[in-house]
């Protein structure tokens, strides 16, 4: 069984190989938008998930950095408290090792003093003795004062270094907070974005072969009437070059029987209509 052209002439295998690469086209074409519309459609649900978690990082961002300002203003108190509770101790260091001394001075002058004094020598060695311990009892809280204050002093140093970093750290999250709430914003508006022109490329394959066609192939090359696309579809031919060809030249047939053209099939014989490109 033969196939004909939509004017009714016998196809070539130009004409149909002509008509397999449009088939292969429009469906290259389809399958192409079905890919694209299938990635897209991933992609947006990609950035829809990564924007919940760069929202979810923000707020958590967030709050460690409040957490870390009040962490960094809470040290740099508890330094400066330290400071001061050194520079106490080395204060109170200092008097201790001076009492002692006098305690010291003072129970040695009641020893001699006792020994000297024969009726006023029992109390006086008595002072003495308790001049002596409360000596050595300053002396021990004389250097505990003194490891006391040198280690109020290296904690409130480094509580401020520990509060500087603290504050550092806790303007750093803020703005880190603040860019991924905007990331975040900004990854769901794209996915959205990408899901919608997934489902429009989905739905495009789906609009007809018209509507799909690839830019390199002309249009108007299949503008064929309704009853050719009904009995004959997507046997589209160069229908203006075969038209053309078979004016000029005239067919077999025609020659044969003088010149006439052979009526069309499902056509009238007066059809004057062209197809150009």
């Amino acid at each position: 069984m033969k196939a004909f052209t939509p004017q009714g002439f016998p196809m070539t295998l130009g004409d149909l190989g002509f008509n397999l690469n449009i088939k292969l086209s429009l469906l290259v074409h389809g399958g192409w938008w079905l890919v694209h519309g299938a990635w897209c459609m991933v992609h947006g649900g990609w950035w829809l998930v990564h924007g919940a978690w760069c929202m979810v990082l923000g707020a958590w961002c967030l709050v460690h950095g409040a957490w870390c300002m009040v962490l960094g203003a809470w040290c740099l108190v508890h330094g400066a408290w330290c400071l001061v509770l050194g520079a106490w101790c080395l204060v109170l260091g200092a008097w201790c090792l001076v009492l002692c001394a006098w305690c010291l001075v003072l129970g040695a002058w009641c020893l001699v003093l006792g020994a000297w004094c024969m009726v006023h020598g029992a109390w006086c060695m008595v002072l003495g003795a308790w001049c002596l311990v409360l000596g050595a009892w300053c002396l021990v809280l004389g250097a505990w004062c003194l490891v006391l204050g040198a280690w109020c002093f290296v904690l409130g140093a480094w509580c401020l270094v520990l509060g500087a970093w603290c504050l550092v750290l806790g303007a750093w999250c803020l703005v880190l907070g603040a860019w991924c709430l905007v990331h975040g914003a900004w990854c769901l508006v794209h996915g959205a974005w990408c899901m919608v022109l997934g489902a429009w490329c989905l739905v495009h394959v789906d609009r007809g072969s018209k509507a799909t066609l690839p830019l390199t192939i002309p249009r108007r090359v299949f503008k064929s009437s309704a009853k050719d696309s009904t009995y004959h579809p997507m046997g589209i031919a160069l229908q203006g070059v075969l038209q053309g060809q078979y004016t000029l030249q005239g067919s077999p047939t025609a020659r044969a029987s003088g010149g006439k053209r052979p009526p069309t099939a499902g056509r009238q014989t007066n059809d004057r209509r062209t197809h150009r490109f």
